[in-house]
């Protein structure tokens, strides 16, 4: 399933805080242009940093949470890094109760395992009747 496809209420997209959107961000960034400034806008201000949430509300009401796992762009985000920032989303969750669409976090670019990683610290983290688990190529291949 694709990300966009989900019928969940929060979509989560990881980035990077240099302000340089990954593919995937740049992906929402052209169904929602305006998120380029105010994504570059949050990372100048440190509220994408490696480790945090923020979230931005599209004008459809679509709401993106931008999940900072690198510092830089080209960077390969460590797993502390990764897990802390799903550690915190996860208490969003059960804080507010709202469904959740989560990619693969951190295994594109970021070289970590799906199966040994992150798919079971996320399935240890979060209410799994509200999140979805969204993969753009073949979960297997991760």
């Amino acid at each position: 399933m694709e990300l966009q496809d989900s019928k969940a209420i929060v979509i989560v997209v990881p980035v990077s805080s240099s302000g340089i959107l990954t593919r995937l961000g740049a992906e929402f960034r052209e169904l929602y242009p305006d998120l380029k400034t105010a994504y570059a806008h949050a990372c100048r201000s440190g509220y994408v940093d490696p480790g945090q949430c923020w979230f931005w509300q599209a004008p459809d009401d679509t709401i993106l949470c931008m999940l900072g796992i690198k510092k830089e762009f080209d960077d390969i985000p460590c797993v502390g890094d990764v897990f802390e920032a799903l550690h915190r989303l996860a208490g969003w969750q059960k804080e507010f109760g709202l469904s959740m669409a989560l990619p693969p976090v951190g295994c594109g670019t970021g070289e970590l395992s799906w199966i040994h990683d992150v798919k079971p610290f996320i399935l240890s983290q979060f209410n799994m009747d509200l999140t979805t688990l969204c993969f753009k190529m073949d979960p297997q291949g991760l």
